[in-house]
């Protein structure tokens, strides 16, 4: 297959893992889930480029509530409902959901913990230039042969002022509500405990 925009060629008949090739294909990352014998979803294979905080090394053979241990109330209140949404995906049915976050680092593979708390020591003009919104659009499809659920994750990063700016008033206020809804634990978990405040008023300064 030739990619005329990369410039390259792809060997689908290389005999390098098919997973692998796909990853090659399209700009998501790939992750498959498959159950074990308990009847638990974990992570059994992946192509990984553009990690957020994480790496397929800690969470490669994981179930579903071991790999979101470190997300907020995930475990207590959404481990069960997403492993019903896993097993009763439909494979003509594929689903979708978007996540967020703001991250003070301008790359998109960040494959390491956290540094610690974000826009450390910044704030108003400065803290905007260092701010950047990252979005992931997640996608669920489940394979018709082996009924193993594919995980897709595409990552879009953009310059915190330059979406302001071009969203207007409606794009200050959406964000300025998803942060001021955030309670401690997931102030925390996306390392904005003491830059909320901050964030907040650089962006109504907009």
């Amino acid at each position: 297959i030739h990619l005329p925009t990369a410039k390259r060629c792809i060997d689908l008949s290389s005999g390098e893992p098919p997973l692998k090739l796909a990853g090659q294909l399209v700009d998501d990352d790939l992750c498959l889930m498959m159950r074990d014998e308990d009847g638990r979803w974990r992570l059994m294979a992946a192509s990984l480029h553009f990690p957020s905080h994480w790496s397929l090394g800690e969470k490669f053979g994981k179930s579903m509530a071991e790999i979101h241990t470190p997300v907020p109330a995930f475990v207590e209140e959404m481990d069960k409902r997403v492993a019903r949404i896993f097993d009763n995906l439909r494979r003509e049915q594929p689903v979708w959901r978007l996540n967020w976050s703001l991250h003070d680092e301008p790359g998109l593979h960040l494959p390491g913990p956290t540094g610690g708390p974000r826009f450390a020591g910044v704030e108003g003009a400065s803290l905007l230039a260092k701010a950047f919104l990252r979005v992931e659009r997640q996608t669920l499809t489940k394979l018709p042969e082996t009924g193993a659920i594919l995980f897709t994750i595409k990552t879009y990063q953009d310059p915190l002022p330059a979406l302001l700016t071009h969203g207007g008033p409606d794009m200050v206020h959406d964000l300025h509500a998803g942060l001021s809804a955030m309670n401690a634990d997931q102030l925390s978990y996306k390392g904005l405990t003491d830059a909320r405040d901050r964030v907040l008023a650089a962006i109504a300064e907009t």
